[in-house]
């Protein structure tokens, strides 16, 4: 498929069931259609259940915590 990286896209995430190892492929298949402009990872942030995220995972790809 010919892309126009010149389309935004908006990448959310849900972070308290989606694996943090996924985010690397998630956010390269996203790229293969334009650009990731929004990235943002919402979860609750004071559970356990999270802290793959929260250790390193998010800020390694821009991601924003809400």
């Amino acid at each position: 498929m010919a892309t126009d990286t010149n389309i935004k896209l908006a990448v959310l995430i849900d972070a308290d069931n989606a694996q943090p190892s996924a985010a690397n492929a998630l956010l390269a298949e996203v790229a293969k259609y334009g650009t990731a402009f929004v990235r943002r990872a919402y979860g609750d942030w004071t559970g356990s259940n999270i802290r793959g995220w929260y250790v390193g995972s998010y800020s390694s790809r821009d991601l924003v915590p809400n």
